[in-house]
C-alpha cells in the first residue's frame, strides 16, 4: 500500500496476527493477508508488515492532547456535591460520561443494549464485543444525557437536564488484537459524525494516564459503575432509571483461580472485580460500561475510567467476579487511534 514495511514471520507482525487468529475472520481478510505475503522466514509464513503495526500498542506513554487531563479540570469532574456514593440510584448529575449504544434490527426497530463512556466530545470507549457481531444488530449511533428511560425529560427538585443527545457513528474502531473467543482485548472506540455538546449534566471522563493506576491491582478497592442494565441479577424486566453499583476490586490470582475451570486466562490487561451486593451486578445491557475510581491523591476528586466491562460468568453472583478490560493497558493505541 506504498506505507514502509518488513517482511517479518506473521507472528511478529501484531495487527496482521490478530486477523489471522481472529475465529471471525472474513474471506476479504484472508485475500488481505494473502496479498501481504513476502516469503518465509524459518519455514514460517511471512508477511510485509507496516513498521507503526509491529510495535506494541499496548506500551503507556503517549498522552494525545484531544484527550481531556484532570489537571485542566475538562474530564471526570466531580458533580455530586458530596453527596453520599452508592445508592441504588445515581443522582441526576453523576457519571454525566455515560453513553447508550443503539441499534437497529433487522426490522428497523432502535434498541439499547450496551453502555460506554465519552473520553472527549468526538469518541467514545467500550467494549469491541458491543461493536463486533452483536447478533443480529447493527450498531447505528450513541445517546449521551440519558438518566430516566421512560420519561422524555428528567428533573428532580426542579432541576431539569437538557434533553438526551443521539449521534450517528461516523467509525468503529475495534482493537486490532480482540479475540472474542478468549475475551483478549475486548475494547473498541467509537468515533460520532459530530461532536457531542458538553454541558453540566455531559462530560468525558479522565483516562487513567497517572502511574498509580498503572501498578494498581485495586485488591480490596472500592470501584463502581454505572448503567441501567436489568433487575434481578440479569433475569429480570430493564431498569428504566441510571444505576449505581458499588464493586470490591478482586486481585487477578484470585481471579484465575475462578475461571480457570472455564478454561479462560485472566491476564494483565485485565481487570476483576465483584459487586458489593451480588444482586446489584452491572448485569446484560452494561457491558461496555466503565469501571471507576476517584483520585485519591487529588482534592477535586476526578473520575477515571479503569476498566471496561467485558464479560462475566454468574450475573449478579458475588463468587464470580466481572472481567474488565484494564484501560491503563491500552492507552496508547487510544492515543494513536483518536484523531481531531
Amino acid at each position: 500500500d506504498g506505507q514502509a514495511g518488513v517482511c517479518v514471520d506473521i507472528k511478529e507482525c501484531k495487527s496482521l496476527y490478530a486477523i489471522l487468529t481472529n475465529q471471525d475472520i472474513t474471506d476479504a481478510d484472508k485475500t488481505f493477508l494473502r496479498d501481504r505475503h513476502c516469503g518465509f522466514v524459518n519455514g514460517t509464513a511471512a508477511v510485509c508488515c507496516d513498521l507503526e503495526a509491529k510495535r506494541d500498542t499496548r506500551s503507556v506513554s503517549t498522552v494525545n492532547d484531544l484527550l481531556p487531563k484532570p489537571e485542566d479540570g475538562k474530564c471526570g469532574r466531580d458533580t455530586s456535591n458530596n453527596r453520599l456514593i452508592g445508592g441504588q440510584f445515581a443522582k441526576l448529575d453523576e457519571y454525566p460520561w455515560l453513553v447508550r449504544l443503539q441499534y437497529k434490527t433487522e426490522d428497523n426497530e432502535l434498541k439499547f443494549l450496551c453502555g460506554g463512556s465519552l473520553i472527549n466530545e468526538r469518541y467514545v470507549m467500550t467494549a469491541a464485543h458491543c461493536v463486533r457481531n452483536p447478533g443480529s444488530f447493527e450498531l447505528n449511533g450513541v445517546r449521551v444525557g440519558e438518566y430516566d428511560t421512560s420519561k422524555d425529560q428528567d428533573c428532580d427538585d426542579g432541576d431539569c437536564l437538557p434533553k438526551v443527545q443521539d449521534i450517528l457513528v461516523e467509525e468503529i474502531i475495534v482493537h486490532p488484537e480482540y479475540n472474542s473467543r478468549k475475551h483478549k482485548n475486548d475494547i473498541a472506540l467509537i468515533r460520532l459524525n459530530e461532536p457531542v455538546q458538553l454541558n453540566e449534566f455531559i462530560q468525558p471522563i479522565c483516562l487513567p494516564f497517572s502511574e498509580q493506576f498503572k501498578t494498581n491491582t485495586f485488591d480490596g478497592k472500592r470501584l463502581y459503575t454505572s448503567g441501567w442494565g436489568t433487575a434481578g441479577g440479569g433475569t429480570g424486566t430493564p431498569i428504566n432509571i441510571k444505576q449505581n453499583t458499588q464493586f470490591v476490586g478482586v486481585n487477578n490470582e484470585k481471579c484465575n483461580e475462578i475461571y480457570s475451570s472455564h478454561n479462560i486466562d485472566v491476564g494483565q490487561d485485565q481487570l476483576c472485580a465483584s459487586p458489593k451486593n451480588g444482586i446489584d451486578d452491572s448485569c446484560k445491557s452494561d457491558s461496555g460500561a466503565p469501571l471507576m475510581t476517584q483520585d485519591p491523591k487529588s482534592n477535586k476528586g476526578n473520575w477515571y475510567a479503569v476498566g471496561v466491562l467485558s464479560f462475566g460468568s454468574r450475573c449478579g453472583q458475588t463468587d464470580w467476579p466481572d472481567v474488565f478490560v484494564r484501560v491503563s493497558e491500552y492507552l496508547d493505541w487510544i492515543s494513536q487511534t483518536v484523531k481531531a
